[in-house]
């Protein structure tokens, strides 16, 4: 029984799944905008936060955190740069 488990399966194992999380964030901040499933969605908020705050924080160690999730130098950069800057100022869910 699947009782008090967080999370979906979204039909795939751990570790497809984990890809497929990877995959959507580094597209998501990589064109601002993606198409996708409601669950998928709801499933990859919680990583977009993280990494908008690692980008908020500037930090080496937080880009490097950055980097070992989304594996994109080019992302990664945007990141800091771009993204992290429009919300500066806007408080993330972890930091509300």
């Amino acid at each position: 029984m699947r009782h008090k488990k967080k999370g979906r399966q979204l039909g795939r194992q751990t570790k497809h799944r984990w890809a497929l999380f990877r995959s959507l964030v580094t597209s998501l901040l990589e064109q601002e905008r993606i198409e996708t499933t409601e669950a998928k969605a709801k499933e990859i908020r919680g990583f977009t936060d993280r990494m908008i705050s690692l980008g908020k924080e500037g930090s080496l160690p937080a880009r490097r955190r950055a980097l070992s999730f989304l594996r994109s130098k080019a992302v990664v950069s945007k990141l800091f740069s771009d993204v992290a800057s429009r919300f500066r100022d806007r408080p993330g869910r972890s930091e509300e």
